[in-house]
């Protein structure tokens, strides 16, 4: 675990989160400002205010032509070029007439009476008043418009960060969950629910991390969690510890959920990640002691125990270590402060096979001591020897949920048989598949009594024989589809 991470500020006080609300903020006002308001003010105060004074002009000039030239038609001409505010701008003139005497202007008025309607030069003011208010009302409505979009994205970051970091709290009851057809139901009486994962999904973008997983692990119990690499494995054990965070659905560990109460519940956690990664300046003995630093009690003992059942150089420095050396300093990490969950993901890579059962044995004393683990793994032979109920994973979906012994009745074997004359017809019984010749040698897969496959080459002069375990990938494509 890191203790560290879990100091961390989250909600309001995130600075990629408030920087995002700050940019939203800042565009909203620079809308605001530079596409309602100072637009309208400057157009307003300065070109509109241009136009109209060379409007008046050109009606003056209109005025004077027709007083010096008598044209009528030429000077209603040009009063009709003045479009539809020409009455306006002729009330403007009579209420400041600037060289045109009374006269001049009732004369030109006469020409253009029916422009004007008979309106007089104040109702006339009144209709540009109205212009104005309505050209108001429009650029508070512009204004309210704007703010209101800016209110309804920020509500809608707010909503879905809110989401993302806490899922509801519910109540789940003993049974299944209806809506899931793969929900474990298997609960031994007397037992509570140490993790319970509920319609779990994680989205990488676009692409896909797991989907609708729900699955339950009992108290004292060693629960498998099986499936090829990139099934999801590692996503779903990082949704439940709150590493990351996701798109839907909610997890609890010990009834309390993974998000909310995060940092409580990884105090009673051990956690084994697939890779593990250190302060490669710092000895192992002080990276030991600065992880049992955060846990609330004193781990002195534990730690050189766990130490020496590993094997491990409590001396040596970490950037000095092989990959397996590496992997022993995890596992004594994660146990060090004797968790009441432990959470293993592919424990045993880089581990030589004597201490991978050194390792097992470990796992074994501390599920007795009541601890309960969640073990991950793509190798289902470990799965098979150490868990007793397995989830199986593909694709970022769970397939199976099943008890160790139902799983092994109805696993497949691998079968490779070298011998003379060997003739692929007498393997064509029931329970064979994938039947094939490579290289001398006949391949298939068998499901069902084990003791036919011995009759069968009893009677042959063998080579050689091989009875295996297929892989996951292989049971997935031939047991499953």
């Amino acid at each position: 675990m890191d203790p560290i991470r879990d100091s961390a500020k989250k909600g309001f006080l995130n600075p990629q989160f408030m920087a995002a609300i700050g940019l939203i903020l800042g565009i909203i006002l620079g809308l605001v400002y530079g596409w309602v308001i100072s637009p309208l003010e400057v157009i307003d105060m300065s070109i509109t205010q241009l136009r109209d004074d060379l409007k008046v002009e050109y009606l003056r000039i209109a005025i004077d032509s027709y007083t010096l030239t008598g044209d009528a038609t030429l000077a209603k001409t040009r009063y009709d070029r003045l479009g539809e505010e020409k009455r306006s701008y002729l009330a403007e003139i009579e209420f400041n007439p600037a060289g045109q005497t009374a006269s001049e202007i009732s004369s030109y008025r006469e020409l253009v009476e029916i422009e004007t309607g008979g309106e007089s030069p104040g109702e006339i003011l009144d209709e540009s008043s109205e212009e104005k208010l309505g050209t108001a009302i429009l650029k508070w409505a512009l204004l309210i418009v704007i703010l209101l979009a800016g209110a309804l994205i920020a509500w809608y970051f707010l909503r879905k960060r809110s989401l993302s970091q806490s899922a509801p709290l519910r109540v789940v009851s003993d049974g299944p969950v209806a809506s899931s057809p793969m929900e474990n139901t298997f609960k031994t009486e007397g037992m509570e629910r140490v993790i319970e994962v509920n319609h779990l999904t994680k989205y990488y973008g676009k692409a896909r991390g797991i989907v609708d997983v729900s699955f339950t692990v009992n108290e004292g119990e060693i629960f498998g969690f099986i499936g090829p690499n990139g099934a999801g494995k590692s996503t779903t054990i990082r949704l439940f510890l709150s590493l990351i965070y996701p798109t839907s659905g909610e997890a609890k560990i010990f009834g309390k959920d993974c998000i909310k109460f995060g940092p409580e519940i990884r105090q009673d956690i051990g956690y084994l990640p697939s890779e593990v990664f250190y302060y490669e300046g710092m000895k192992v003995l002080d990276l030991l002691k600065y992880s049992a630093s955060f846990y609330k009690k004193d781990c002195t003992d534990r730690l050189y125990e766990l130490a020496d059942l590993m094997e491990l150089d409590l001396k040596r420095r970490i950037d000095d270590l092989s990959y397996g050396n590496k992997k022993k300093v995890g596992i004594v990490q994660g146990l060090l402060h004797s968790p009441k969950l432990i959470v293993l993901d592919e424990p045993t890579a880089g581990l030589d096979p004597l201490m991978q059962q050194n390792f097992f044995n470990l796992i074994r004393e501390e599920n007795q001591r009541g601890a309960t683990v969640f073990f991950s793994s793509h190798i289902l032979g470990e799965v098979q020897r150490l868990c007793s109920r397995v989830a199986i994973i593909k694709e970022g979906s769970i397939i199976n949920i099943q008890d160790i012994k139902t799983l092994q009745k109805d696993n497949y074997k691998k079968i490779r048989i070298v011998a003379d004359n060997l003739d692929e017809k007498d393997i064509t019984f029931d329970g064979v598949s994938n039947l094939h010749r490579d290289d001398g040698a006949v391949h298939f897969f068998y499901k069902g009594d084990i003791n036919r496959v011995s009759q069968l080459i009893s009677g042959m002069l063998l080579t050689d024989v091989v009875i295996e375990e297929p892989t996951l990938e292989e049971i997935f494509i031939h047991y499953y589809e």
